[in-house]
């Protein structure tokens, strides 16, 4: 019995000891646990209302960036015929606010003469797959290119011209055009650079020219450009809309849910994906009754800027004050 109960003190003191070392280590732990710092809130500002000036024959292109909710950069769109990539896709893009379309030749002689019978002219798709481009990437050297300059503000075309691209070893571009007969030549050079996603150049000025803003300015290009009709036929046609900076901006259309409800959750639901159009012109459509164009109701936009910041975006009106067309009303708020 004495045995016994010596042993039962023994074990008694032990279980203190495991329970005293166990409330101690527990103490240690909280007092030594990292305090989380809490992540301040950054400033959703207020809504935020832009009217746009393109004019009545929407002759502007305009750069906006939403974190200020300023144009940054604008520009006639008869100031340029063709750009440059300067992401290493060697890819050259047409101006389509202005018509301009391209055909392919068989040639890789400069000095042949061209016409433009039976040609087919080919435009640029909006989207901004690199693929669906008429002239899209060049290696080494091009064949010709037979090039419509589209129009100018009046709707005067501005004539056809013969082109021929060369890939640079450095990465730039160098090309010659001129006539379709003959082998009268201008030459001409773009040299790429990282802070643009691409440089531009005007045939009728026969120089390089400056009209993108750097790619980390803007989120929004405002402009003209050509979209592909399928119905009721097949028909390239002018349109005026928003493209996306192809810089790290993306976005997602949504269809019915108010635009007040939208919340910074919903970016979950409606992931913004990179296609270059999906804002697009379709934020309107045309009444043939009251001969004007009417905003689509509750449709509205989520952007997600290169900074990764989101904001939610509905366009609430195409004409100004006084009822001219051309002047794209929106309004957004950072989610």
């Amino acid at each position: 019995m004495k045995t016994t109960s010596k042993i039962g003190v023994i074990n008694e003191g032990v279980k203190n000891a495991i329970l005293s070392f166990f409330i101690l280590s527990l103490f240690i732990i909280v007092a030594c646990e990292i305090k989380e710092t809490p992540v301040k809130p950054y400033d959703r500002g207020g809504l935020t209302i832009s009217t746009i000036e393109m004019g009545s024959n929407y002759d502007y292109q305009h750069y906006y960036d939403l974190s200020s909710g300023k144009i940054v950069k604008s520009n006639l769109k008869t100031d340029w015929d063709f750009s440059y990539t300067c992401d290493g896709s060697q890819v050259v893009e047409l101006n389509t606010s202005r018509n301009i379309l391209a055909s392919k030749t068989n040639s890789y002689d400069f000095d042949d003469d061209f016409d433009t019978s039976g040609i087919k002219l080919a435009m640029d798709y909006p989207d901004g797959n690199k693929d669906s481009l008429a002239i899209g990437r060049i290696k080494d050297q091009s064949p010709v290119f037979i090039v419509s300059l589209g129009f100018d503000m009046v709707g005067n075309q501005l004539g056809i011209v013969k082109i021929q691209f060369t890939q640079q070893p450095d990465g730039n571009l160098s090309f010659i055009f001129g006539p379709l007969k003959g082998s009268q030549r201008n030459v001409g050079v773009l040299t790429t650079n990282n802070t643009h996603n691409r440089v531009f150049y005007s045939v009728l000025k026969k120089t390089p020219v400056a009209i993108e803003p750097p790619k980390t300015d803007y989120d929004l290009l405002i402009t003209q450009y050509l979209y592909f009709f399928l119905e009721p036929q097949i028909t390239p046609y002018l349109v005026a809309g928003v493209l996306l900076n192809p810089y790290n901006t993306r976005a997602s259309r949504i269809d019915g849910p108010l635009f007040t409800g939208i919340l910074a959750a919903d970016t979950l639901k409606y992931v913004p994906g990179t296609k270059r159009d999906i804002i697009g012109f379709d934020w309107k459509t045309f009444n043939l009754t009251q001969n004007q164009y009417l905003v689509v109701p509750n449709r509205s936009y989520i952007i997600q800027d290169a900074d990764g910041f989101y904001y939610k975006l509905r366009f609430v009106d195409f004409y100004n004050e006084k009822g001219f067309k051309g002047y794209p009303k929106f309004e957004f708020i950072k989610l």
